[in-house]
């Protein structure tokens, strides 16, 4: 199945290179090139929906906000330098925003891909997005999503293809995997 993915998702990334690489080449915000990226992977993945920025887990209630708390995201990545038992930050729990989910609304049963992407010039590092990756990715949380994925977006030389990390189970799977 992840090589299905893998494959829709490259293609969808391609298309975007093709016929929206202004906005890489003009450093839009993240929110224009991901909603863009995923109008692509809708037409890749008919059968489900591809939504940006979607933070209610309906399945606890219409008003439930997608929540993560750092400590359990921490709980697998214990050998992270992020990582500090005693510190306060990792018991808060607080509301997430996806850039890109693939799934089906209103059940967590069909979380198929959820999508990370930043700027090669972003102020703000990988590590939350991985944090964020990894938790909702755990098998034994509470959202499931089969699969994860990183994009950073090259700003600086846009002739550069994404770089692109794979999550599943919590952990990296893959890096930089993208066909030269």
């Amino acid at each position: 199945m992840i090589e299905r993915i893998k494959i829709k998702v490259l293609e969808s990334i391609e298309q975007l290179y093709t016929y929206d690489l202004v906005l890489i080449k003009n450093n839009l915000c993240e929110r224009t090139i991901t909603h863009k990226l995923a109008e692509y992977l809708q037409k890749r993945f008919a059968e489900y929906n591809v939504d940006c920025e979607y933070n209610r887990d309906v399945t606890q209630g219409k008003n439930h906000k997608k929540t993560i708390t750092l400590n359990d995201a921490f709980a697998h990545r214990r050998d992270s330098e992020n990582y500090n038992q005693n510190s306060e930050l990792l018991y808060q729990e607080y509301s997430t925003y996806p850039d890109i989910i693939i799934h089906r609304r209103e059940s967590n049963d069909s979380n198929i891909l959820i999508i990370e992407a930043k700027k090669s010039n972003s102020i703000i590092g990988y590590g939350h997005d991985s944090v964020k990756l990894s938790a909702f990715t755990d098998l034994d949380g509470g959202y499931k999503f089969k699969y994860g994925l990183f994009i950073e977006f090259n700003i600086e030389d846009i002739n550069e293809k994404p770089k692109l990390v794979w999550f599943s189970n919590g952990q990296i799977v893959d890096i930089n995997i993208y066909p030269q």
